[in-house]
């Protein structure tokens, strides 16, 4: 699985570039088709190695270019996700080509450095967001049920 050490580089870049004392939210890369990445995997990877760290809420976004498909029948050029596409003309005389790299394409980051925990920011959410209580009750009380 190459996916764990191209996560492990994707980690030394982001902490490279990301300004210090920043909360990292998301970084963004784009691989060409021929890194041959399984998005899932790279997703995993990134999560085991970012849990109990600095950047274990941040979201990786992966976008992943086309290959380029030409067909050697009818000299048609186009894009597919999958390099065993034939052609529209029905022929599969193709040759596919892809880039191979691998771009760190952003990082964003929050620069306060003191975010409130996700807990605290729902008790805030839950506090404001309730009705204040009438003093009577329209509620009638139960009855109970004779023996």
């Amino acid at each position: 699985m190459h996916e764990l050490s191209i996560a492990e580089a994707l980690l030394d870049q982001v902490r490279r570039h990301a300004p210090p004392g920043s909360r990292i939210l998301s970084v963004s890369v784009e691989a060409g088709a021929g890194q041959s990445i399984e998005e899932d995997c790279l997703q995993l990877a990134w999560q085991a190695l970012t849990r109990d760290t600095e950047l274990g809420h941040a979201v990786l976004h992966v976008t992943t270019l086309p290959w380029t498909l030409k067909c050697n029948t009818c000299n048609r050029t186009w894009q597919s996700p999958d390099p065993l596409n034939p052609c529209p003309c029905s022929s599969s005389n193709t040759q596919a080509s892809a880039s191979h790299e691998l771009h760190l394409l952003s990082i964003e980051v929050d620069n306060d450095p003191t975010p409130s925990p996700p807990e605290l920011h729902f008790a805030a959410k839950r506090k404001h967001s309730r009705r204040p209580r009438s003093r009577t009750s329209t509620m009638k009380p139960r009855q109970r049920s004779a023996k």
